[in-house]
């Protein structure tokens, strides 16, 4: 797995719904907005860079993010799905997923 950040709420008590994140086909994860308004309402989101991509989205391994097929970013996103569902702060009865432009095509494959 590539690396992560949750996101929990700063007011309340968990366990949290959750929500997990999947970008599109850029190197960039979904606007840097969602995440925070979205704990901010209570939702604890956890969202991941995708393969080869490193600190500020720049792709750390052309071969890799290049490389990578559909199937691996679906596989990719259950990972990340089995994580959030596996954090103590998150209710993994109530677990959302959005996706953006290419991330869509990793939801419905899930």
């Amino acid at each position: 797995m590539t690396k992560a950040q949750l996101a929990l709420p700063a007011i309340g008590k968990g366990p949290f719904p959750g929500v997990l994140l999947i970008q599109g086909s850029g190197a960039i994860r979904i606007s840097p907005q969602i995440a925070p308004y979205l704990s901010e309402r209570g939702f604890a989101v956890l969202q991941y860079d995708k393969r080869g991509v490193g600190a500020n989205y720049t792709v750390l391994d052309p071969n890799v993010w290049g490389n990578a097929t559909t199937n691996d970013l679906i596989q990719d996103s259950k990972k990340a799905l089995n994580v959030l569902m596996q954090q103590p702060e998150v209710d993994s009865e109530k677990i959302s997923v959005i996706g953006h432009s290419e991330g869509t095509l990793q939801c419905i494959g899930m």
